[in-house]
C-alpha cells in the first residue's frame, strides 16, 4: 500500500499526447489528441474519481465549455493503478482531477491536481 505523499507525488501523472500538425480554427478533429490520467491504488469497489476538462472558447464561440467523467466503468486497472484515457480536440484548456482512493471509508481525504494543456 503506498502511502500519501507517494500517492499525491504520482497523482500528477497529467499526461497529453499531441501529433504534429497545422491547426486551423482553434481545434483539431475528435480523437487526434488524448490525456491520460493514472490514479494510483484504484479500487473498483471503492474508489472514486472525477476529471473536469474545460476547453477554451472556439473561434466564433464566446465560453468555453467544460465536460465531467467520473464513470468507474472508464477506468482501466493494470497493476494496482487505474488509467482513464480520454479523447479530446482541444489545443488549450484546463484538466482537474479529484481523486479519491477509498472514498467509502475516508470520503473527505481528496488528492487534487490540475493542468493546462
Amino acid at each position: 500500500m503506498a502511502c500519501a505523499a507517494d500517492i499525491g507525488t504520482r497523482v500528477k501523472a497529467l499526461k497529453a499526447v499531441t501529433p504534429m500538425g497545422v491547426v486551423v480554427n482553434g481545434g483539431l478533429p475528435d480523437g487526434v489528441r488524448s490525456i491520460t490520467v493514472a490514479l494510483p491504488g484504484w479500487q473498483p469497489q471503492i474508489s472514486h474519481y472525477k476529471v473536469t476538462q474545460q476547453q477554451a472558447a472556439k473561434l466564433g464561440e464566446l465560453y468555453a465549455n467544460s465536460r465531467t467523467y467520473d464513470d468507474p466503468a472508464l477506468i482501466k486497472l493494470i497493476d494496482g493503478v487505474g488509467y482513464l484515457t480520454l479523447s479530446t480536440n482541444t489545443l488549450i484548456g484546463k484538466t482537474a482531477v479529484e481523486y479519491r482512493p477509498n472514498g467509502f471509508t475516508d470520503p473527505d481525504y481528496v488528492l487534487t491536481e490540475g493542468n493546462w494543456l
